[in-house]
């Protein structure tokens, strides 16, 4: 297509993309964009302007549409065109960075730079949103309790006092807990490494701390389900950047990098190399000396240069150089002989997602 969007070439080592959403009062009406080109460093050091990061499920990745950017043409996910409608204000022009239309998605050495960048990138934004997606009335009446100061989820209703209905927390794991957001790979990074994270329904948003006091009484009454998710997500955002005996050494990275891999086992990805870089944000990979940083690197290559069995297989080894090897190999078993990915050698874990 002549009119297909060319991204531009990111030259300096901090440069990044924004989108300029501009304001809509109807959430249906197409959306009017355009990308700018700035430095992190900008917007670490300017206490006015400020941009906002999206989190959001890409979805079907067959389920596109095109959106026009000056004129040009460049096809997004269906979820993300849905969440930039939604995020959109009503009567100012906003700043948002997404991946989807700010990363070249179709050059891996830029992915590669890019998402070593994502740290920073959502440590730097004022807010993330947090997209779930389009809203139902059953999602309307849990945020607008967790929004409203004269309602408090969980508790028994009581006369001349603020109400609580256990109802609440059954709708809220059937209509928002079950939501795919809650299981992705790459999600956790965004939610822990930012500033002000805010969970975004349709058009409703409440603040995360707000909306994780469903916790207060969902994890007794509905045990094992989403709220569970919700737990885990929370106590990592709370207990980030995690203390560990040995901080930067290579030992402590393997022990760390280990122990995540095990307990994101099964969350969705749609690239399955994600499931090793959707986490280093979170590792503590700034704690290693370059020298070490560049011992990790010999096993693991640079971002989406090596095959998906190749990625796994350096990681492999390298856990078992630094994390104890007797500790990863007893994972070897873990997904059956026909299920595993080829090519991985039948020593190595596979890391089912």
């Amino acid at each position: 297509m002549s009119d297909r969007y060319q991204h531009s070439r990111l030259v300096e080592p901090d440069a990044f993309r924004l989108i300029i959403l501009e304001p809509s009062l109807e959430t249906t009406a197409p959306l009017d964009i355009a990308i700018i080109t700035s430095k992190l460093s900008h917007y670490e050091n300017d206490v006015l302007d400020c941009y906002i990061a999206l989190s959001y499920v890409w979805g079907d990745q067959n389920d596109t549409r095109m959106v026009d950017i000056e004129g040009n043409k460049l096809e997004i996910t269906a979820s993300l065109e849905s969440a930039l409608r939604h995020l959109r204000d009503a009567s100012r022009t906003m700043k948002v960075w997404a991946d989807g239309i700010c990363i070249n998605q179709i050059d891996n050495e830029e992915k590669g730079v890019q998402i070593r960048l994502m740290g920073k990138i959502y440590g730097l934004a004022r807010s993330t949103i947090i997209f779930l997606g389009e809203t139902t009335p059953e999602c309307h009446l849990v945020l607008d309790a967790l929004y409203s100061s004269t309602i408090e989820v969980g508790a028994k209703e009581s006369v001349g006092g603020s109400t609580r209905s256990p109802d609440l927390l059954a709708i809220a794991e059937e209509h928002i807990m079950q939501r795919p957001w809650f299981t992705r790979v790459w999600v956790l990074q965004e939610l822990v490494l930012s500033l002000d994270p805010w969970i975004q329904i349709g058009t409703r948003r409440v603040r995360w701390n707000t909306f994780t006091r469903l916790l207060d009484t969902g994890l007794n009454s509905q045990p094992g389900g989403g709220f569970q998710h919700l737990s885990s997500m929370n106590d990592a955002r709370l207990s980030f950047p995690l203390p560990m005996a040995g901080d930067g050494t290579a030992s402590a990275y393997g022990t760390r990098l280990f122990s995540t891999l095990i307990s994101r086992r099964g969350a969705g990805v749609s690239d399955p190399k994600d499931m090793i870089w959707g986490h280093l944000g979170i590792l503590g990979t700034n704690l290693l000396s370059a020298e070490l940083l560049a011992e990790f690197e010999k096993f693991v290559g640079k971002a989406y240069e090596k095959s998906t069995s190749d990625l796994y297989t350096g990681v492999a080894l390298y856990l078992i150089k630094f994390a104890g090897g007797c500790r990863v190999l007893s994972h070897k078993e873990d997904v059956a002989l026909q299920d595993r990915r080829p090519g991985l050698p039948s020593w190595a874990p596979d890391c089912k997602c």
